[in-house]
């Protein structure tokens, strides 16, 4: 089964300091969270979404390991909060550590890194980190995927 790893701000919250009896329960608090931070993120409401965000990757790396699409998600979500906050820093530590989840589960060159490493790229170069966002957005001309930058689009939708 294919997760999708960046479906951008996917994101909610609900019972989160229930004991879970199921992997499927604890998927769908974690889904919750992500709904909420979306909700919360659309409203403008940024400082209420970090707090939940924060928690959801929590529940991300406990429930399904530090290493898992969710927890990629949940970071890549929280560095979106953070970068629209100004903590630029916390953002790029945070997109790059989604990004290495992102390289070990679907490899390189996969798709699934469109979104991410633009996401890096932006931030790159909204610091004035010119080089770092020109290598970024080298990779992500090389990479070989045909329609690039519609794919991206296409990802950032969902």
């Amino acid at each position: 089964m294919r997760h999708p790893l960046f479906l951008w701000l996917a994101f909610g919250l609900a019972g989160w300091g229930i004991a879970l009896d199921s992997p499927i329960e604890a998927a769908e608090v974690w889904k919750d969270m992500n709904n909420q931070v979306l909700q919360l993120y659309q409203m403008g409401r940024h400082e209420k979404a970090i707090p939940v965000a924060e928690q959801a990757l929590k529940k991300a790396e406990s429930e399904f390991g530090a290493e898992s699409p969710e927890t990629a998600l949940s970071l890549n979500n929280l560095a979106l909060l953070y970068k629209t906050e100004g903590k630029y820093d916390e953002a790029i530590r945070l997109y790059e550590r989604s990004l290495a989840i992102a390289e070990k589960i679907a490899g390189p060159r996969h798709e699934d890194l469109l979104v991410p490493l633009n996401n890096l790229a932006m931030l790159y170069e909204s610091q004035g980190e010119k080089e770092k966002a020109e290598k970024v957005y080298e990779r992500i001309r090389n990479m070989g995927q045909p329609g690039t930058a519609e794919v991206i689009k296409k990802r950032a939708r969902q």
